[in-house]
């Protein structure tokens, strides 16, 4: 897949390229649906296949206080849209100059001139534009007197959970990873770096990676069953926990990993966390020999149920 970042960087028009558009953040089955059906488009017409998004979020721009803890970083958002067999990624860096554009001109400047744009894939509550004052309807009439073709994705459902970057966020800060998983169609990832720690996990009986993450959006408070990658090498059976320590009155929250049967100094080495289930949550226990036993009991715990699932595509 091939990366611009913003729209003036495009180094060719992509003549009848069929733009998939948004902010794509989780790039969940429902932005999936919506690429699919881009790539499926432009296939039909032997032409590009393009998704546009932006970096940072309009939110975070416009009105930063109101902004979403985003799911993923660029960097992972990225490589999820390559792994969907997209041709071209345009990343626009949106600013409060960029926010200025008026339906018309967004359409006539960014879509048709610069990228060549033929088709056109957006969800059904898809705004753009300045003060978001365009709709799906007044792209497809841009479109319609532009030669563009729009495509509307209805809204995208699994079950009877309406597929929402929204939804996915709060099921990842109440802990309820797995749902939020069923809906990203893979476990939620936070990368990080490995710091410097408070040293207690050797004196518990579990060392532990403390993780400083890129991710905004972090899992609630808890102990997690998970998968930790090291350096972007083959993921190790692990347990993670999230909180304050309760047991020691910490007041900064942290992240510790523990990596099951894995040796080796992790110190400053980038990891990532794949969070599978939440295994219990965090409590205050009356001494630290009471944490150590429930420290085994966890790690015990966390064996087992990575052994119930090892057939199983993480």
């Amino acid at each position: 897949m091939k990366v611009y970042f913003g729209s003036d960087s495009l180094d060719r028009r992509y003549d009848n390229a069929v733009v998939a558009l948004g902010n794509f953040d989780g790039v969940h089955i429902g932005h999936q649906r919506l690429i699919f059906k881009m790539r499926e488009l432009a296939e039909k017409k032997n032409a590009a296949s393009v998704v546009y998004t932006f970096d940072p979020h309009p939110v975070q721009v416009l009105a930063p206080d109101a902004a979403p803890l985003l799911i993923q970083t660029l960097e992972q958002k990225l490589r999820s849209i390559e792994d969907l067999g997209v041709d071209v990624c345009v990343v626009e860096k949106f600013t409060k100059e960029f926010a200025k554009h008026t339906a018309r001109s967004f359409v006539e400047n960014v879509l048709l001139q610069k990228i060549g744009a033929g088709g056109v894939v957006v969800g059904y509550d898809f705004t753009f534009a300045f003060q978001r004052s365009g709709c799906v309807e007044d792209l497809q009439r841009i479109g319609a007197e532009s030669g563009i073709d729009v495509f509307v994705m209805e809204p995208q459902f699994l079950g009877d959970m309406l597929l929402s970057s929204t939804e996915i966020r709060n099921f990842i800060q109440e802990g309820r990873v797995d749902q939020a998983n069923t809906m990203l169609g893979r476990l939620f990832c936070m990368q990080g770096i490995v710091v410097k720690g408070k040293g207690r996990g050797g004196s518990l009986g579990a060392h532990t990676a403390n993780v400083q993450p890129d991710n905004s959006i972090i899992p609630g408070g808890g102990v997690y069953l998970t998968l930790t990658g090291v350096d972007h090498e083959e993921d190790v059976k692990s347990i993670t926990s999230i909180g304050f320590n309760p047991t020691f009155h910490q007041k900064e929250m942290s992240i510790e990993t523990h990596l099951i049967e894995f040796t080796g100094d992790l110190l400053g080495k980038r990891i990532s966390v794949k969070f599978i289930e939440k295994i219990r949550d965090q409590i205050a226990f009356p001494s630290p020999q009471a944490l150590i036993v429930q420290i085994k009991e966890d790690i015990k715990g966390a064996k087992e149920l990575h052994e119930k699932r090892s057939d199983k595509k993480c």
